[in-house]
């Protein structure tokens, strides 16, 4: 067996091995090794699952880059059309988007003529591209939120720049994490704690159902930089 047989075959069985992934469940994600780059696709359950197998590949000794071209299963499908016209009202309703000039990518020579900050759209085959310049890392995680909220989005390649440069650090993703479940409809906010220790998000509180308890989860794991979830949150009896 040639190395990067063997080494795709190590990261299919420490997959296997793995219960928070459940590879039996996703029998479709496929591991190839590609110039010296991991290339994982495939379809998954949920974000959380595509983050988990990433980050899961990423750590193993032997994987140089990894490229992360799974799908998350979309269970209505939508037109490119309907999920760029849901998303753009999302952006657009935002306050903190105000004064954001939101445009679909092909338009990007117009926006490049205009003063202030640009937000590019663009799906293809339930992938959102996501193009331009915000102003803070909170800004580029929501609008990667955003995209994620989206029905019939199976994937998100987030572009965006931030300018001025910020230097990430565990405090960043915890407020990012805050908007997002204080813009989450179907959680209470007040009642959901977050800490952030490298990469790893702790999620203590309350809340009415197993139901909202996953969804707490799955916000966190739609937060670029997230290396783990660890859900602590209690139901309700």
């Amino acid at each position: 067996m040639d190395s990067s047989k063997g080494l795709a075959a190590a990261i299919r069985a420490a997959l296997e091995r793995d219960g928070a992934i459940d590879l039996d469940a996703q029998p479709a994600v496929e591991v190839e090794l590609r110039d010296g780059s991991v290339v994982l696709r495939g379809e998954v359950l949920d974000v959380g699952v595509k983050r988990r197998i990433a980050h899961r590949v990423a750590s193993m000794r032997g994987v140089g880059s990894t490229l992360d071209q799974l799908r998350v299963k979309v269970t209505r499908a939508r037109g490119n059309g309907a999920i760029v016209e849901t998303l753009y009202a999302r952006l657009a309703s935002e306050p903190v988007f105000g004064g954001y000039r939101i445009q679909l990518r092909e338009e990007a020579g117009k926006a490049s003529r205009g003063g202030g900050r640009n937000l590019l759209l663009d799906v293809d085959d339930g992938v959102v591209t996501l193009a331009g310049e915000v102003e803070s890392l909170s800004h580029r995680r929501f609008a990667d939120v955003l995209a994620w909220w989206t029905p019939g989005v199976a994937d998100v390649d987030n572009r965006l720049l931030v300018r001025p440069r910020e230097e990430d650090s565990d405090d960043e993703i915890t407020d990012a994490l805050r908007l997002v479940f204080e813009k989450d409809p179907s959680l209470d906010a007040s009642q959901i704690r977050a800490e952030t220790h490298a990469g790893v998000v702790l999620l203590e509180g309350l809340v009415h159902s197993d139901e909202q308890k996953k969804h707490a989860e799955l916000d966190a794991w739609c937060i670029l930089g997230v290396h783990g979830v660890e859900n602590r949150i209690a139901v309700r009896a």
